[in-house]
């Protein structure tokens, strides 16, 4: 279950497990990997308790389903997976876990108390009063996906309980995925992130490519601070660790306590997927796999696109292959809303990528040509782009 849930029910799907699959989006390749799909509601950045509540927990019990995993979509509000509990075991981190890690206070403070680096952290507008406001960024509290960051503007009203301002950092966003068992932490990769920007949103994410290899410092630093972290709040399973990284610097930007869509990226997810069951289980024994090696052999890029019109998709469309996240025929998607994802492989990182952004165009040519919905927009293509 997550706000996409694709990478995740194909690597369930391919370890042999009997999925229900639940999303926002109703993709046609989470369908097709599923036994059954529910398409819920996403307000605010996350599931909605009526639709916990009315539709999923009756799932659930006609289904039998015994373990329920997660994804993206609880982070605003935890407290809903203490809903699913009495109906099925959760896998992964709790929700308490979940509310310490997503706190902006709460991460703060402890990274400073861990000696990890991480950017200067403010809870008030008025803190920034002597500040250069282009300086600083404006996010809110267990929000994904880059859209609800913001560059602080002058004359900005105090905000919601829920927004942080974070010092801006110069550099190229990386993470690491990575899987919590016994208190030790294994890498499953590194990756870095892309980003779409659009009007006033600077930091719109646009996907991963990966596996990677990094600078030995930076790599070092990343493990050291997930290790540092999972001691602290107790993580277990599949998690990753966003940072910025500066020459050969990191500064930590946030850890992401659930599964991440940075396991679509590799070749062995289904057996890292059987691993962070059989850990959040508490198996005596639990398969470790080895590492991705990075940089080198097939380096995947995973490319959101978002779409350049107005559309409704036309019965019969031809998809290309390498697009995943299909939506359905008839879906109505507005321009500038998430179409699908785009997949490259290729030696390295920047041949993965180019490859996308190629593929891109094609597919942007391709959705001109039908007729919009709704109002007519000008031809457009995909904008998105990485911070490297």
């Amino acid at each position: 279950m997550a706000a996409i849930a694709r990478p995740y029910v194909a690597a369930a799907s391919a370890a042999g497990y009997h999925v229900l699959a639940a999303d926002v989006f109703g993709d046609e390749d989470t369908r097709a990997a599923s036994a059954a799909l529910l398409v819920l509601p996403y307000r605010d950045g996350g599931f909605t308790e009526d639709a916990i509540r009315h539709t999923l927990i009756p799932a659930l019990s006609l289904h039998q389903v015994p373990y329920l995993l997660y994804g993206s979509g609880f982070e605003t509000n935890p407290s809903l997976l203490d809903l699913l509990t009495p109906h099925t075991a959760i896998l992964g981190n709790t929700s308490s876990t979940i509310s310490r890690c997503k706190s902006p206070r709460d991460f703060y403070a402890s990274c400073l108390a861990l000696d990890i680096p991480v950017p200067d952290t403010r809870f008030a507008l008025q803190s920034l009063i002597d500040e250069p406001l282009d300086a600083w960024l404006c996010k809110r509290a267990g929000h994904a996906g880059g859209m609800h960051v913001t560059p602080v503007a002058a004359g900005m009203p105090e905000p919601e309980v829920d927004v942080y301002f974070q010092r801006k950092i110069a550099g190229q966003p990386v993470s690491l995925l990575f899987l919590a068992h016994d208190d030790q932490v294994h890498i499953v990769g590194f990756q870095r992130q892309l980003v779409c920007p659009h009007g006033s949103l600077p930091y719109r994410y646009a996907g991963l490519v990966g596996p990677l290899t990094l600078a030995p410092g930076v790599q070092d630093a990343l493990v050291q601070a997930a290790s540092r972290l999972t001691s602290h709040y107790g993580l277990r399973g599949l998690n990753s660790l966003d940072a910025i990284m500066v020459e050969d610097a990191i500064f930590v930007l946030e850890i992401n306590p659930r599964l991440s869509a940075s396991l679509a990226l590799y070749e062995h997810q289904a057996q890292w997927l059987r691993a962070h069951v059989a850990t959040c289980l508490g198996e005596p024994q639990v398969n470790i796999p080895a590492a991705a090696p990075s940089g080198v052999g097939q380096v995947r890029a995973n490319l959101v696109c978002y779409s350049p019109i107005d559309v409704e998709v036309p019965a019969g469309f031809a998809w290309p292959s390498w697009v995943v996240d299909r939506p359905p025929a008839g879906t109505r998607i507005q321009q500038h809303m998430p179409l699908c994802t785009i997949v490259a492989t290729a030696r390295n990182d920047r041949e993965a990528e180019h490859l996308a952004r190629q593929r891109a165009q094609v597919l942007s040519e391709a959705l001109n040509n039908i007729e919009p919905s709704g109002e007519s927009h000008e031809s457009s293509s995909f904008g998105c782009q990485s911070l490297a």
